[in-house]
């Protein structure tokens, strides 16, 4: 029997919107008890094959839920990691404009 499953991301709030545009299922957990019960579904329903969360939110994982992903072939879960503290890179006023001037053929002066 082949079924086809999908992948679902659970995220906080703020961090969902370049796994949106990706066009990845996304669903928001806020706490302990709404990542638990976005779990649940997952393991009740059986159509999603992998699990992306943040490593953030592995200690909110309840007991029964490890244990029950534990014996089963799917979900997977795969953890992932943000940056704790975005830095621009030197010089991106000027990387800006040289991808706005490929973009569209203008070169503008960026100051910040």
């Amino acid at each position: 029997m082949n079924r086809e499953m999908s992948l679902l991301v659970i995220a906080p709030w703020g961090q969902q919107i370049g796994f949106l545009l990706g066009g990845a299922r996304v669903r928001i957990a806020t706490d302990a008890e709404s990542l638990n019960a976005e779990l649940k579904q997952v393991l009740e329903k059986k159509e999603v094959g992998i699990v992306a969360l943040p490593e953030s939110m592995r200690s909110w994982i309840y007991d029964k839920h490890r244990r029950a992903i534990a014996k089963a072939v799917f979900p997977l879960l795969a953890f992932y990691q943000f940056p704790e503290k975005w830095v621009a890179p030197e010089k991106a006023e000027e990387q800006v404009a040289e991808i706005v001037q490929r973009a569209i053929g203008y070169h503008l002066r960026i100051q910040l």
